[in-house]
Parts: structure tokens; C-alpha cells; sequence
């Protein structure tokens, strides 16, 4: 159950200064570093205008360094062209049949 305050509380209470700035409110931040290699994460509890210290302590410790080196080599296939990865499809002749069947069920 809440208690309330009592008049007398209320009248002894010094009056609220709303002109003061306000603390900046405190959230869990997760910070995570992942190239497809190693995932790193960094959790802390503190407001939004860190991200950019934790960020630069990160660079100093040489987590960002060593995250970015553990990047898997590029394959072949990731870097040929886009044409190039498929083959032509061949092209079927049906029969006139299994061509209209299949024109009936693509038309559905």
C-alpha cells in the first residue's frame, strides 16, 4: 500500500525548481561488433552520450582491430559478377498438352 504524504509534509516540502536541468535518464546500451567473424558485445547500463566514448575505448583497446581481422576471406563466388553465378537455364519443349496443363495452373 502507497502513503501519502500529509499536509503538513507537503507544506514543509521546499518548492520544485523546474528551470534545473535533468540528469540525463540511464538505459542499457549493447555495442556489437560483427563482421561475420568474431561477435564481440559490450553491455553497460549509463546514457545515450556515451555510445560515442565506449566506442572510442573499444578502438583503444584494439577490440575494433581485432574484430575486423577475424573477417572470413572472401569466397570466389562473392566476388564474380551477378551474371555469372547462375547457369542459363535450357530451354524445354513440352508437349502440347503438359504446356496447356501448365498454363491452366499458373492462370489459377
Amino acid at each position: 500500500m502507497t502513503t501519502l504524504p500529509t499536509k503538513a509534509q507537503i507544506d514543509a516540502a521546499p518548492p520544485l525548481d523546474f528551470n534545473q536541468p535533468r540528469g540525463e535518464k540511464q538505459c542499457n546500451i549493447q555495442v556489437e561488433l560483427a563482421p561475420d567473424g568474431l561477435h564481440v558485445r559490450a553491455e553497460y547500463t549509463a546514457g545515450l552520450s556515451t555510445i560515442p566514448a565506449v566506442i572510442e575505448r573499444l578502438t583503444a583497446l584494439g577490440i575494433v582491430e581485432l574484430v575486423q581481422s577475424s573477417r572470413p576471406a572472401p569466397t570466389a563466388s562473392t566476388n564474380a559478377p551477378a551474371g555469372s553465378q547462375r547457369a542459363k537455364a535450357e530451354t524445354v519443349e513440352l508437349c502440347p498438352m503438359v504446356r496447356r496443363a501448365a498454363q491452366c495452373i499458373s492462370a489459377r
